[in-house]
């Protein structure tokens, strides 16, 4: 069995009848894949949401180096667009971003903890525009509050890079699959 049939082998066994339930809150509640690394989630969620038939939006981020750090090495000036998109890790969400509408997403960040909005805290995709992403909570204890949610500055604590690279993403990722210690979120 390789990669690819391990998981969609994965995914039917925790995701039965998907295609009937992927818009039921409670059927999504109740499920989640996890996988040791950031790359397993990507193929998993991928491959998930090329299952589900609905229209697809992909949102780009913007990157930039913090211009401070320039100021310590400017090669840093250097950085192509392309390269600073290239980047990965733990801490900021991926160059592309792509999501449909019905499609259950954690939080990566505290966006309004009055309204349950905090790092863990799973939607349902609503509405799709271009600069904010409408979406209900599916959590407790906020169940069934909408919200809208912008994009924003993010980078990662603790950068492998000589560089603090800043990404302008949404702060959430697909959650059909999540990393384990994404799971312990509150």
């Amino acid at each position: 069995m390789d990669f690819d049939d391990s998981i969609q082998a994965i995914v039917d066994t925790t995701y039965p009848d998907l295609l009937q339930n992927y818009n039921n809150a409670d059927f999504l509640q109740k499920r989640a894949i996890l996988a040791s690394t950031k790359d397993v989630v990507d193929k998993i969620n991928d491959y998930v949401l090329s299952l589900i038939l609905d229209d697809e939006k992909e949102y780009y981020s913007a990157d930039i180096v913090d211009k401070s750090d320039e100021l310590l090495n400017p090669t840093f000036g250097v950085l192509t667009p392309e390269f600073l998109n290239s980047l990965k890790t733990s801490g900021i969400l991926n160059h592309k971003l792509r999501i449909k509408i019905s499609t259950p997403i954690i939080l990566l960040r505290n966006l309004d903890q009055a309204y349950g909005l905090c790092n863990g805290t799973q939607l349902i995709v609503i509405k799709l525009g271009t600069n904010v992403v409408e979406a209900e909570v599916i959590t407790e204890p906020n169940i069934g509050h909408r919200t809208y949610i912008p994009r924003m500055n993010m980078s990662p604590s603790d950068s492998p890079w000589p560089f603090k690279l800043i990404r302008r993403q949404f702060p959430f990722m697909v959650s059909f699959a999540m990393t384990i210690n994404k799971s312990h979120s509150p």
